[in-house]
């Protein structure tokens, strides 16, 4: 019987072999992927940013989801700015400065993440407690007061429970 470690290892092996395999034209060589191939449906860098900041008709939510980061400074920070001074944010131009590009930066180099420093992220990180705390920061809204999953996450891959 294999290892745990042995099975994860053949695994990932099968799956590189078999992108590999997929993305080769009929010579054997590699052929770029056309960007039409996929089409991008959503993203989150940072939860609940789009649920929080983009209120239609002034802006989509698709037209965000469907977007990279890459413009997120220029287009959204105005919006940013005005929603976090309607819930009274101590600072709006910082904290959208903070927030925008909607990325996720991980640090590989540490051992844990820091959610509320914007550090990576770990499963047990409330992200709606750290988003509330960070866009309005009143102590009576840093919680939705859900404070552990109903199920336990696992110890192993693929960590999540099983749905229920």
């Amino acid at each position: 019987m294999l290892k745990t470690e042995s099975l994860s290892m053949l695994l990932c092996l099968l799956l590189a072999g078999f992108m590999a395999f997929t993305a080769c034209d009929e010579d054997g060589g590699m052929e770029p992927v056309d960007d039409d191939t996929y089409t991008q449906v959503d993203r989150i860098g940072i939860p609940a940013l789009n649920t929080v900041f983009n209120h239609p008709p002034a802006f989509s939510k698709t037209a965000y989801n469907i977007a990279g980061p890459a413009d997120d400074v220029a287009t959204y920070t105005d919006q940013f700015v005005t929603v976090l001074t309607a819930v009274a944010n101590a600072n709006p131009n910082a904290t959208a400065a903070v927030l925008l590009p909607d990325e996720l930066p991980v640090n590989l180099g540490s051992a844990t993440s820091n959610f509320a420093l914007l550090d990576g992220r770990k499963l047990s990180d409330d992200a709606t407690d750290v988003a509330l705390t960070v866009v309005v920061g009143v102590a009576a809204l840093q919680s939705d007061n859900v404070d552990a999953n109903d199920v336990a996450f696992l110890n192993s891959f693929p960590y999540l429970a099983p749905p229920n």
